[in-house]
């Protein structure tokens, strides 16, 4: 063989080589992108409480606090958890706030939370303005315990909604909302690691889809908004394929921004169901009744891609039976 065919022969190995590399790392990817959002862990401890039926336990477990009450929140204006918040200040607690600027439809209320609160010193901060809203809602005591939530601490969220808080002590899982807390309350960079939580901007879309995608028989949801295209799309594909998508929706004259993609939805075979009384506000997925999303992610782009918004995974079958069982009583209300 010459040179000058070595040369070329040599040539033509490196560049099947190369080739050869970059699928192997493109699968790689691929198979990063589809998996890897759904490595659930199983979490004994967990438990869920349903609004407004269960609104108590948020007020107990605020008044467990002995050291530390780290809360991020869209609204909050409720007048016995802002005066457990104070109460607890007073005692000694040191209470930090993370709280939106600017809630859609929410007026002054969260101006006049944040003027009382500092009043009586407690550290309570406007949103990192990075975000288009900090929509997130959850509440973690003595750095050991948490809620995650579907509901604001308003007399609404609380009383008149239906809405889902998850009760979680599991280390890893609390040590990734502090770290979080903490990040967003000094407006550093976050970087998500926890496989069951769901972080918007971070990876919510990613696991959301994946969730969807993931079933095989049945999709039970409530979605206060669904205007996202692809989410839709793949709604859609799933009803196509056979599996029974079942969605509990706010009053259509509460929402209208959900009116085409819930019409199109309807068409396509989805069953939907308006619920009017309680308010319909929780954000909920229930996949094959074994996997579920709970928190505060819309089914939308802007709650996906640009808010910071907190979900949780999970696939203890207490916590699915139970949200099932109000998902069922809720279908039946007209």
């Amino acid at each position: 063989m010459g040179k000058i065919n070595k040369d070329k022969f040599y040539k033509k190995c490196i560049e099947i080589s190369l080739l050869i590399l970059i699928l192997i790392v493109v699968n790689l990817v691929n198979n990063i992108k589809t998996q890897a959002p759904l490595r659930i862990s199983l979490i004994n401890n967990e438990k869920i409480y349903i609004l407004p039926e269960e609104n108590s336990e948020i007020y107990k477990l605020i008044d467990k606090a002995k050291q530390n009450i780290d809360i991020t929140i869209y609204m909050l204006s409720d007048k016995e958890i802002k005066n457990k918040l104070i109460e607890k200040q007073k005692n000694g607690v040191n209470v930090r706030i993370i709280i939106e600027q600017s809630p859609f439809g929410g007026g002054s209320v969260n101006y006049k939370t944040k003027g009382e609160l500092t009043s009586y010193g407690i550290n309570i901060k406007y949103t990192n303005p990075n975000f288009s809203l900090t929509h997130a809602k959850y509440i973690i005591i003595d750095k050991k315990e948490a809620l995650i939530m579907t509901a604001n601490l308003t007399h609404s969220g609380l009383y008149d909604d239906r809405d889902f808080a998850v009760y979680e002590d599991e280390k890893e899982i609390i040590d990734e909302l502090n770290n979080l807390f903490e990040k967003d309350f000094s407006y550093k960079k976050y970087y998500t690691s926890n496989n069951n939580l769901i972080i918007s901007p971070n990876n919510s879309r990613l696991k959301i889809e994946s969730l969807i995608n993931a079933s095989t028989k049945n999709i039970k949801m409530y979605a206060e908004n669904i205007d996202d295209k692809a989410i839709v799309d793949i709604l859609i594909n799933k009803i196509k394929n056979g599996i029974t998508v079942n969605i509990i929706v706010p009053d259509s004259k509460k929402i209208e921004s959900n009116t085409e993609m819930i019409n199109k939805l309807h068409d396509n075979g989805a069953i939907i169901t308006y619920l009017k009384k309680p308010y319909q506000h929780a954000k909920v997925l229930i996949i094959d009744d074994k996997m579920a999303y709970i928190g505060s992610i819309n089914f939308s782009r802007q709650s996906m891609e640009e808010n910071r918004e907190v979900g949780i995974m999970t696939i203890n079958t207490n916590i699915i039976n139970k949200v099932i069982n109000t998902f069922e009583k809720d279908s039946k209300i007209r």
